[in-house]
């Protein structure tokens, strides 16, 4: 084989290498999407921020743009449910019951 046949064929080996490797990318970060989305939907928001962070991590790069602003998205759902959750019930008013007869004492 002459150099040049040579480097044309680890050019294009290259070329696939990496177009298989962005498609793996965005596929991991699609399934850690849905898993995020699949937590938020179960209130499990501790799950949920951590496969959305990690979705964000194995697709990062200017290719996968739409899964990371998707990924941002849920981030900012779950901080949204988690300060909505972590709000203090306000009270009710003053519970009042009947007394128990059995429980009174007899004089």
């Amino acid at each position: 084989m002459r150099p040049g046949t040579v480097c044309l064929a680890a050019r294009q080996d290259a070329q696939r290498s990496l177009a298989a490797v962005k498609e793996m990318a965005k596929t991991r970060g699609e399934a850690y999407l849905k898993f995020a989305k699949r937590y938020l939907s179960q209130r499990h928001f501790r799950n949920a921020k951590a496969a959305a962070v990690e979705g964000k991590r194995l697709c990062e790069g200017p290719f996968y743009l739409a899964v990371q602003e998707q990924l941002d998205g849920v981030l900012r759902d779950i901080e949204v449910a988690e300060a909505v959750t972590s709000q203090p019930v306000p009270p009710q008013g003053p519970s009042f019951s009947r007394p128990n007869p059995a429980h009174m004492s007899r004089n």
